[in-house]
């Protein structure tokens, strides 16, 4: 037998079943998966071996796009409570992605929740924090 997207994609789905009962598991007595979270991330294989990454994170606890969106705001000096409007449609940052050098920031459509990105001159445009006159 040799590994290939079809069957990989199978095992992907029993495993995110298995984790959705997981992370949805109330009972008392499992107090070691109380409070986490699970979750599949990428798959890499070959035809005879496949590895998925796990993701383990406290649930409730921010993302890494949001960590990292709250530590370059305040570089930055863009408020993270404004919402922009543009087009007739409003957005808020949710988002930053170091490694996406042209584009970092993500920004989400209020009206659809479709997340778009934008450049660093885009996001101080239409999120920059008020200057005050002193």
């Amino acid at each position: 037998m040799k590994l290939d997207k079809k069957i990989l994609r199978e095992i992907r789905a029993q495993l995110e079943i298995a984790f959705e009962n997981i992370n949805n598991f109330t009972d008392l007595s499992s107090t070691v998966l109380n409070g986490i979270e699970l979750s599949l991330g990428n798959c890499s294989f070959n035809e005879d071996n496949a590895t998925f990454k796990l993701n383990v994170k406290v649930a409730g606890s921010k993302s890494e796009e949001l960590k990292s969106l709250e530590f370059f705001a305040n570089l930055y000096n863009l408020d993270l409570s404004k919402i922009a409007a543009s087009n007739s449609k409003r957005f808020s940052l949710v988002g930053y992605n170091g490694k996406a050098r042209t584009y970092p920031f993500i920004m989400q459509d209020l009206g659809t929740g479709s997340k778009y990105k934008c450049s660093e001159s885009e996001a101080k445009r239409m999120f920059a924090k008020a200057v005050q006159n002193a």
